[in-house]
């Protein structure tokens, strides 16, 4: 849509697990910036075009959780994937209580699950951006309501090919 970049803001205070992370998001085609100061995100959010943060949770002087709540009451709409070594039902249900998109555990050995769910939560940026697009089309229209737009009549120039075969063609519903 053009209206945001493809870009992955991954915060972890480890610099080894930022790099290895960073290396294999970089050669799935993602642009990716590392952050291992926790308390330098909300700055590097309100300065970017990030729409994707992975988010570690333990981490010094500021709780992945607490930022994750953070994010979301700042701008809800940008997503989240936690990415943890905290392995525990509380923690992926938390995360997903406050906003997260999914809770991956460490140590990741198959980033292919990781780049699906990437993906998926780039399609679900854009399906926003498709409706407020229409919203505001219906807005400037005083007489004519234009059709309303579908994935098929949209360029979705930052999607693969080979990611436009992995996610399904969701149902289409006219928006109100």
């Amino acid at each position: 849509m053009g209206h945001y970049k493809k870009t992955i803001l991954h915060v972890d205070d480890d610099p080894q697990i930022t790099r290895f992370v960073a290396h294999h998001l970089c050669k799935a085609g993602y642009e990716v910036t590392s952050l291992n100061d926790p308390e330098a995100v909300m700055e590097t959010l309100g300065k970017s075009q990030h729409r994707l943060v992975i988010l570690d949770i333990d981490m010094p002087r500021i709780n992945g959780l607490d930022l994750l709540r953070k994010i979301k009451s700042v701008d809800g709409g940008t997503q989240v994937i936690i990415l943890t070594g905290l392995v525990s039902m509380q923690t992926a249900l938390r995360s997903y209580r406050w906003g997260a998109e999914f809770c991956f555990f460490k140590p990741i050995t198959d980033f292919g699950p990781l780049c699906q769910t990437i993906e998926a939560v780039f399609w679900k940026i854009d399906q926003w951006w498709l409706a407020i697009d229409y919203v505001s089309q219906q807005k400037r229209s005083s007489s004519d309501s234009p059709p309303a737009p579908t994935q098929d009549s949209v360029s979705l120039p930052w999607l693969s090919d080979t990611a436009r075969e992995r996610i399904p063609e969701a149902p289409s519903h006219d928006l109100p």
